[in-house]
């Protein structure tokens, strides 16, 4: 930094007013510089980065340490069993021979054993599987005996069903009373035609919403219901086949 002398200067009062503000205004410049200098010699502020980054990475170096610790004390108990051996001669004699147990006379005792495991079945009180009303002792039928008779809903079933088939035996006998063949043609061929009160019929034709024609041969007509064949016949006195019939035969 240069220095200023006012002794040396040989210039006028205005002069050396105007050198007195240059003067002053270097030496701004001078305490400017060195200033900045300075500023220029002052360490950089450090980052929030990487003082997070040194805090994860001691985070992680820490886990790690903490992870290989517990590894190691706990494979510590499980070498200590593996070098453990067992020897056991089941052979072996010696000790207290009152404490020692024949394991062979053991299961031979069991599989002798008599002890009753299943209480008998005339001794149970009731039986839990079966629903009540049905407890009742059950009869062994014997070949040649009567089936004794049924009780409860069984009966009552069994009756309601002997009922509808004797009411389905009367419709079936008042509906062949009700027929008469009428005129029978082609009988002995395999395209018979009978007409049957009026009604006339081929072979699988039904017969009063009731009877299936099954069969027509030279003087009579078989019909079938509920798996049951009856035959109708026309009249003895008829001379020919295509007479009126006067009357019904069942087989």
């Amino acid at each position: 930094m240069s220095s200023f002398d006012p002794s040396l200067s040989t210039l006028d009062p205005a002069q050396s007013e105007g050198s007195d503000d240059a003067a002053a205004a270097a030496l701004r410049l001078d305490l400017l510089g060195s200033g900045g200098e300075q500023l220029g010699l002052e360490a950089p502020a450090k980052s929030p980065l990487a003082s997070q980054t040194a805090l994860l990475v001691l985070l992680v170096v820490g886990a790690a340490a903490a992870l290989g610790a517990m590894r190691y004390l706990g494979m510590g108990p499980r070498s200590s069993l593996a070098d453990v051996k067992i020897e056991y001669d089941v052979n072996e004699q010696g000790g207290d021979p009152a404490k020692k147990v024949d394991h062979l006379r053991v299961l031979a005792d069991l599989s002798q054993s008599h002890l009753t495991v299943q209480v008998p079945a005339d001794q149970v009180q009731r039986n839990p599987f079966r629903m009540a009303g049905a407890l009742e002792a059950e009869v062994i039928q014997e070949p040649g005996m009567p089936a004794p008779p049924e009780t409860g809903a069984g009966a009552r079933e069994a009756e309601r069903l002997r009922q509808l088939a004797v009411e389905r035996e009367k419709l079936i006998m008042s509906g062949l009373a009700s027929l008469t063949i009428n005129t029978i043609i082609g009988g002995d061929t395999g395209n018979a035609v009978a007409r049957i009160s009026g009604q006339t019929v081929r072979i699988g034709d039904l017969v009063d919403d009731l009877f299936t024609v099954t069969e027509i041969h030279g003087r009579g007509v078989v019909l079938t219901v509920d798996g049951k064949a009856y035959s109708l016949e026309m009249a003895a006195g008829d001379s020919a086949p295509n007479g009126p019939g006067r009357n019904t035969k069942r087989k």
